[in-house]
């Protein structure tokens, strides 16, 4: 509630994990880019048409916050990511890192 006084925050769930629907196709960058500008939840507490926002990632969401920064510059005033590393070093390790590739195992299980 403290939080609530001074900024407004969304945390959509994505969809296909928690209580949402398996989408069709793979979307979640553009998903996210529609949500600070069309998102219905609580509709009476969204501000209308959002300009720029922050943008705060952890973890697996931090790869799609960067994702996101990389395709939407223009909608973000910051980015934060927290635990989480930049796509091409992501890549990079996953390729030729593979004490890297065996600890990113747990990710096989979200597909």
């Amino acid at each position: 509630m403290e939080f609530g006084k001074d900024h407004f925050a969304v945390a959509p769930d994505l969809r296909g994990y928690n209580l949402t629907t398996i989408p069709k196709g793979d979307r979640p960058v553009q998903d996210e880019a529609a949500g600070p500008r069309t998102s219905t939840t609580s509709p009476r507490r969204l501000r209308p048409r959002a300009r720029k926002f922050v943008l705060v990632g952890h973890d697996w969401g931090g790869l799609l916050a960067w994702t996101f920064a990389m395709y939407h510059p223009e909608m973000l005033e910051k980015l934060v990511i927290i635990n989480a590393p930049h796509p091409m070093i992501f890549e990079r390790e996953m390729r030729d890192n593979p004490v890297q590739r065996w600890g990113s195992n747990y990710t096989l299980r979200l597909q």
